[in-house]
């Protein structure tokens, strides 16, 4: 296929997706195809600005209106809660969850929630 898309492969024409860490590298490129594939998308990220500005990019290239920014702080259970809590507002259901977000912090580090950073 060198690269070209197929929206006749698989659509997800009525998918609601969950990206972490999706405003650069694999998360990005991921809702990027997905978009193209028609799927409901929210990118949960840390940084609300560079999310949107990924969302912006995404809707642009993709057509596709049903990307969402929403902020999720995985260094934090407070913020993993909230994200939870705020989606459920909105969504009665999940049918894909891509965790990719990943951080790698030298020296060792926990989080205030007692849990190693990396493994958080």
């Amino acid at each position: 296929m060198g690269g070209q898309f197929r929206k006749d492969y698989i659509t997800m024409d009525e998918k609601v997706v969950v990206i972490t860490g999706a405003n650069s590298g694999i998360g990005k490129e991921t809702a990027m195809d997905l978009a193209r594939r028609n799927a409901k998308i929210y990118l949960a990220c840390r940084d609300y600005d560079r999310c949107e500005l990924a969302r912006q990019e995404i809707i642009q290239a993709t057509g596709n209106t049903k990307i969402y920014n929403r902020h999720l702080d995985l260094n934090t259970l407070d913020s993993v809660r909230k994200f939870v809590e705020e989606f459920s507002m909105e969504e009665k259901h999940l049918d894909v969850l891509i965790n990719n977000a990943g951080v790698l912090y030298l020296p060792h580090s926990i989080t205030k929630d007692g849990c190693e950073t990396t493994l958080q």
